[in-house]
């Protein structure tokens, strides 16, 4: 009932869009549908620092796939090195942990 009420409300624009548009409950509702599909924009934030970043990415790659990254602002020499120190403690490294330690600072 409510997307009745919706798609009779785009009745006038429906006849001004379409010069031929056959008036019907059907073809209202799949102008609105129609409409909603190229008009319907999604904005999803989330933080790439978080490890549930790196897992929602893999569950769904439909989300990640042919998306835009925004970088807003530069990352902090912090969080440089708490992510290569993240990356390059799991690695199996043939050196000391000084030369490890050294990676890690000058990434």
């Amino acid at each position: 009932d409510e997307l009745m009420v919706m798609a009779s409300e785009l009745r006038p624009h429906a006849i001004k869009a379409i010069p031929n548009f056959v008036e019907s409950p059907d073809n209202l509702v799949k102008f609105f549908i129609d409409r909603v599909r190229s008009n319907l924009h999604v904005v999803l934030c989330m933080s790439p620092v978080s490890a549930k970043f790196a897992e929602r990415a893999r569950k769904f790659p439909g989300i990640t796939a042919g998306c835009t990254i925004d970088w807003f602002l530069a990352w902090p020499k912090e969080a440089l090195i708490a992510v290569s120190e993240g990356y390059i403690s799991k690695m199996d490294l043939d050196c000391t942990p000084e030369v490890k330690q050294q990676l890690i600072v000058h990434m």
